[in-house]
């Protein structure tokens, strides 16, 4: 419970003073890395137990395991043979991913402080808390976005494959070197309005789709699932396509693409961002038959969200309005996830 206090503390701290950051001085460049090392130091000293896979990190840790990516297996070495155990795990991954994502958000956005509490409302205690392999992924994903609307493809190319060396399902952000960064036509905004009807669609026969793939052992891997799936060993409930966190994103996903003209003069990104949306929205419905895949490789593509929600703010008038809209959506995200999706532990001892 003390975590969660300190954290929500920070969260409307945040919120609070993000009005202030547009001028960029010393007091606001300063305050930005300052809360970004508490970040650092909560995702650090956070007692095991407190997410979904600490306890499994303790087990990676101390009999290891041969399913993990090659940066693991090094770093796991390195804090077994001095002894930090996964206390020194926790500390790395820390200290490799939220910085780096810190920074990267500087170079996507100017709402540094908006889109930090934008970050922590969900995607900071799904995967720098919980996922820590995948979010040192996800922070190279966004240094890279710059760099590839740039057009530099290459650069992009090598940052994923040097991404996926952290979490293998940083690959599927490979595709993304194909998608235009450039304003988005008015065709290209009538077909990702249909993107997430497509997904619908192909919800209910993806499965059945996947299977007749012609891929060796795409169907021994499906029948295996299945098999887990009716022994009750996962959970085949937990894709719900009607619930209120993914019609939440499709509300904002469909707003922003409504308010497309006003926002992308805001940001040079926008329409990189709402192409790797769609593709989150996509691959959440499509692969909702297995649930881990959906909720890891939506997230991987949608982690674009933590980006685009501050840039709500703009779309409204008076803007203080739009802040507080963004504010109390937020808001409303992370008390969701602690107490209905129970990303932390609150009872611990």
């Amino acid at each position: 419970m003390l975590f969660f206090a300190v954290y929500l503390t920070l969260f409307i701290l945040l919120i609070a003073v993000s009005p202030f950051d547009q001028q960029k001085d010393k007091t606001v460049k300063y305050g930005y890395v300052g809360i970004v090392a508490i970040l650092c130091l909560m995702a650090a000293c956070r007692p095991v137990g407190l997410d979904k896979d600490s306890q499994t990190y303790v087990y990676y840790v101390e009999l290891g395991t041969e399913r993990v990516e090659p940066s693991f297996h090094w770093i796991s070495s390195f804090v077994t043979a001095t002894g930090a155990g996964v206390r020194g795990l926790f500390v790395i991954y820390a200290l490799l991913s939220i910085p780096l994502m810190a920074y990267a958000l500087t170079r996507n956005t100017s709402l540094w402080y908006l889109t930090l509490a934008s970050w922590m409302s969900h995607y900071f205690m799904v995967q720098n808390l919980t996922q820590i392999r995948i979010a040192v992924s996800v922070a190279i994903f966004f240094l890279l976005i710059p760099y590839l609307h740039a057009g530099r493809k290459w650069l992009f190319v090598g940052g994923i494959c040097l991404a996926s060396l952290f979490h293998y399902s940083a690959l599927v952000l490979l595709p993304l070197v194909f998608f235009k960064s450039d304003t988005l036509s008015r065709r290209a905004r009538i077909i990702l309005c249909l993107i997430p009807v497509i997904g619908f669609v192909l919800a209910a026969s993806s499965s059945a789709l996947l299977a007749a793939i012609p891929i060796p052992g795409i169907q021994e891997k499906l029948e295996l699932y299945e098999k887990i799936k009716d022994n009750g060993v996962v959970d085949t409930e937990s894709v719900n396509l009607l619930s209120v966190k993914y019609l939440a994103k499709l509300l904002v996903y469909y707003f922003v693409l409504w308010k497309y003209d006003i926002l992308q003069k805001r940001t040079p990104y926008l329409a990189f961002w709402m192409k790797a949306y769609a593709c989150s929205l996509l691959s959440y419905a499509v692969l909702s038959f297995i649930p881990t895949f959906a909720f890891r490789i939506s997230e991987v593509l949608g982690v674009v969200e933590v980006a685009i929600i501050p840039f709500l703010i703009y779309t409204v008038r008076p803007q203080a309005v739009g802040r507080a809209f963004v504010s109390v959506y937020c808001l409303a995200l992370l008390l969701y996830n602690v107490f209905i999706n129970e990303l932390f532990t609150l009872n611990l001892s």
